[in-house]
């Protein structure tokens, strides 16, 4: 079977819930996963106690869980030669993180890039996090938008380029599920 044409699917939906769905973003505690190898990827539902063990509350599970799923897919994508949906899926992963992150502090973030800004209000300008994990973040959305609109040939995203954007996320994943232990541990809310 392989890929499908859209490489995304929900398994466990209907062909016009999957189109409204994927119009309108996935929901915290969902995954799409790949169609590969002739096996229908199934959609994980993840609905934790309000609490687990580690102190993080079920939303902020839930996008670390998705942001999981999402670097997970970068790397398939990456080890298959497709730079640009390795591209797209490790900033995913990224966003997701810090997504949890917010979560677990009881902070969303507007949409577009403007979330961007308010994710640096929140952790970068209060030392929170390094800088340079800012930055990478920031670097993968930039090259997430060249690979997902652009057309040209020059802006081809290059395996060389999609392995480094990959191991960033796999970086910034790791440091927010630290972060989020951290802060399960210390018992702290906001």
């Amino acid at each position: 079977m392989g890929w499908t044409p859209l490489g995304w699917v929900y398994a466990t939906l209907s062909g016009s819930e999957f189109f409204r769905k994927l119009s309108g973003g996935v929901a915290p505690g969902y995954c799409m996963l790949p169609l590969r190898g002739g096996a229908l990827g199934q959609a994980r539902d993840y609905h934790a106690n309000p609490r687990d063990a580690d102190g993080m509350n079920d939303v902020a599970q839930a996008w670390l869980r998705k942001s999981k799923c999402n670097l997970e897919s970068a790397d398939i994508l990456r080890k298959d030669g497709t730079s640009g949906g390795s591209v797209d899926r490790a900033y995913f992963a990224m966003f997701d993180a810090a997504k949890a992150m917010g979560a677990a502090v009881g902070k969303d973030y507007p949409p577009c890039s403007k979330w961007l800004d308010a994710f640096a209000e929140v952790f970068v300008e209060t030392g929170r996090i390094n800088p340079s994990l800012f930055e990478d973040l920031r670097e993968a959305y930039r090259l997430r938008r060249v690979s997902v609109y652009s057309f040209k040939e020059e802006d081809c995203i290059s395996r060389d380029v999609a392995e480094l954007v990959f191991l960033k996320a796999r970086g910034f994943v790791g440091m927010a599920e630290g972060f989020l232990r951290e802060l399960g541990h210390s018992g702290e809310d906001s």
